[in-house]
């Protein structure tokens, strides 16, 4: 970035003040954004994409509706599968995210339809 340019201001991260020079060390180290305003944007994109991929966990749910177990325990245990694929899932391995999801969320079922998974 030039010094005469300025950054552009996110709602999620707005530094201290306004980053003038001067002022006592601990003041400039106050001026950074802190480390929250990572996890902040994280969380929301995470929750975007689990938003976005309920229909997912839902539709594979439903193909699993197996003798023993409950709908609503598949259910649940494909979010919990969906959730962690969006925690795991890499980009840059040129995969799309729903291909990951959907095999992430299968085997998780598969597990918990075989009896392997714990009962919460």
């Amino acid at each position: 970035m030039r010094s005469g340019e300025s950054r552009r201001s996110s709602p999620l991260c707005t530094p201290a003040h306004s980053g003038q020079p001067g002022g006592s060390p601990a003041e400039n180290r106050s001026a950074l954004p802190s480390e929250s305003c990572g996890v902040a944007r994280w969380q929301i994109i995470r929750d975007h994409i689990a938003a976005k991929n309920v229909g997912l966990a839902h539709m594979i749910s439903r193909k699993f509706r197996l003798g023993a177990v409950d709908e609503d325990d598949l259910l649940s245990e494909g979010m919990c599968a969906l959730g962690r694929a969006i925690d795991r899932f890499n980009p840059w391995r040129g995969f799309r995210f729903s291909t990951y999801a959907c095999n992430v969320v299968r085997r998780a079922l598969l597990r918990r339809s075989k009896g392997e998974l714990p009962v919460p």
